[in-house]
């Protein structure tokens, strides 16, 4: 059973534009509506507003007004202006959330190895642990390639766009999160490599039952690929506010 839980309550958070200030507003939002599903897409048209919802979720953003509360297994967590805490955020960032953009947050210099171990030495975990977790996940998300080759390349200079991804995804989930946020994670591949990549997210997905990932998604055909019927539909009214709702629709096509 999916025991994460996010609620959103008259939240308001602004970005600048060219055009000026852009609000997103959702007056309540509680997600997952169900109880067993893992896959929240984050879907709508370009400049609605996706990102910044994602990121207000994931505790990146400071809600102007209203908040955001996480329960994650017995434990509660609270956005607000008024209650933001910077060390509660780093704590859920090292033991609860983990993070896969279009940009990847993976250190130039830094080894495909180095890049994968670093966040682990962070979280508290023995060197030689590390190392041998991060092995055995390139093991799984590069199963016909030569591993003692890949972990000493450079992921800027000597790995392919669909590589360097995977490899920022084993960095997303090397500390095991509850909770996966990704913002595009396949917008600058190709469709085939879009698709194994995806593919490797819901892979670990399903490993364990209280895990849960959030995308923002450009791809129309996202929820039918995940085979969600439930998503969050982000809207854009006129130039300068965005707002979110529900969505549920069954027998998606």
């Amino acid at each position: 059973m999916n025991q994460s839980k996010v609620t959103v309550h008259n939240f308001h958070v602004s970005r600048k534009t060219p055009r000026g200030k852009f609000s997103i507003v959702v007056k309540d939002l509680s997600i997952p509506d169900s109880d067993n599903q893992q896959k929240i897409p984050i879907v709508g048209k370009s400049g609605a507003g996706k990102s910044t919802l994602l990121n207000a979720l994931a505790g990146m953003i400071i809600p102007e007004k209203g908040n955001i509360k996480w329960t994650l297994s017995d434990k509660s967590f609270e956005f607000s202006n008024a209650s933001w805490n910077e060390q509660t955020l780093i704590y859920l960032r090292r033991h609860y959330f983990g993070f896969s953009f279009q940009n990847s947050t993976l250190s130039k210099h830094f080894t495909v190895m180095e890049n994968l171990v670093y966040p682990q030495l962070l979280a508290g975990k023995h060197p030689k642990k590390a190392k041998q977790n991060a092995e055995q996940k390139l093991i799984d998300f590069f199963e016909n390639e030569n591993i003692e080759k890949l972990k000493y390349r450079f992921p800027y200079k000597e790995l392919s766009g669909g590589e360097r991804q995977r490899v920022a995804i084993i960095q997303a989930i090397i500390n095991d999160p509850v909770i996966l946020f990704a913002d595009e994670p396949t917008g600058n591949l190709d469709k085939d490599t879009q698709e194994h990549v995806m593919q490797l997210i819901f892979k670990w997905l399903e490993e364990k039952k209280n895990r849960l990932f959030i995308w923002v998604t450009h791809h129309e055909n996202d929820p039918k690929m995940a085979g969600v019927e439930q998503y969050i539909e982000v809207s854009k009214y006129g130039d300068n506010m965005g707002t979110c709702k529900w969505i549920e629709r069954k027998g998606i096509s």
